[in-house]
């Protein structure tokens, strides 16, 4: 048997103001919000930021390989680097739209 261990790494947060902000201004005012479990630390910031700008986050769910979702057809904000969590054929079940950010 093979001992695993599992380490989290978490992303340091290192956000570009500008890019976030185009970001924010760009989004509907109804999203989902998915995540790798890397970005949680921008996930959560830009989650932040945008409920202050008057954006409604109805869901914030880490993403896990290909994960079915259960959520509302809002359109989806993926954080995370790559496009393979945010390709996730069960997201386009959710939502046509899947915007991408790293930050």
């Amino acid at each position: 048997m093979v001992r695993t261990i599992f380490v989290r790494a978490i992303k340091k947060l290192d956000i570009n103001p500008e890019k976030l902000e185009e970001l924010l201004s760009g989004l509907p005012k109804d999203i989902n919000m998915t995540y790798s479990i890397q970005y949680y630390n921008l996930a959560f910031h830009v989650k932040s930021m945008a409920e202050k700008k008057g954006i409604k986050v109805h869901n914030f769910i880490q993403v896990l390989g290909c994960r079915r979702l259960k959520a509302e057809s809002f359109p989806i904000l993926h954080i995370g680097s790559g496009k393979f969590h945010a390709t996730n054929p069960n997201l386009f079940r959710v939502s046509k739209k899947i915007i991408l950010f790293d930050g």
